[in-house]
């Protein structure tokens, strides 16, 4: 049984059970890759897949993974009492969370964005979203093209971080100011501010 080349991975993933092996020590994907595991030892018909992190890296029953997000998870496979695990690595490997100053910081383990952390003064009182030739509230995106971002400030000429955030990163994902399309679906774009302030945009991806 091979160990995971991650060192924040608990020590209760490494445990395994002889008899059945994924191919490699690790895997590393870019945001919206996706790889089959190779697993000897089972028969595939005996084989179930789940992941520990699938806003990070998620995975089917075929033992397909895809990339959802930066950061860490952990893909085990198995059949009966025997299972393995493997690292997946995706993107940076680092996952971006919140800080108590309203700054995306990073950490080296997947960590929510923290509601409670979103509580600092600030002189904004009101936030708006629109796309960048897409419009704004409710709007319908493709997965063939990328979309700006604007957020809009009230007063206009505020400095404090606004918080990009997508509630569905299977559907469609924020990178820096830019939303990409992932997949056919429906998401909420979600802008907030260190006090609270927030705006949302429901995304359809067609």
């Amino acid at each position: 049984m091979k160990r995971i080349a991650i060192l924040l991975i608990p020590a209760l993933m490494l445990a395994g059970c002889g008899g059945i092996e994924i191919k490699g020590d690790e895997l590393e994907l870019g945001l919206g890759q996706s790889q089959k595991l190779e697993v000897s030892g089972a028969d595939s018909s005996e084989l179930t897949f789940t992941s520990d992190a699938p806003h990070i890296a998620s995975v089917d029953g075929e033992g397909t993974v895809t990339a959802n997000g930066d950061g860490i998870a952990v893909i085990t496979a198995r059949a009966g009492d025997k299972y393995d695990n493997i690292g997946v690595v995706v993107g940076t490997g680092v996952a971006r969370y919140v800080d108590m100053n309203g700054n995306i910081v990073s950490s080296l383990s997947a960590v929510p964005v923290d509601e409670s952390e979103l509580t600092n003064e600030s002189d904004i009182t009101a936030l708006a979203l629109s796309l960048v030739g897409g419009g704004s509230e409710d709007v319908t995106i493709s997965t063939e093209r990328d979309y700006e971002i604007k957020v809009t400030k009230t007063p206009t000429d505020s400095v404090d971080k606004v918080i990009l955030r997508i509630s569905d990163p299977t559907v469609a994902r924020v990178e820096g100011n830019t939303l990409k399309g992932v997949a056919k679906g429906k998401t909420t774009l979600t802008a907030t501010a260190p006090n609270g302030v927030s705006a949302e945009m429901i995304v359809r991806v067609k």
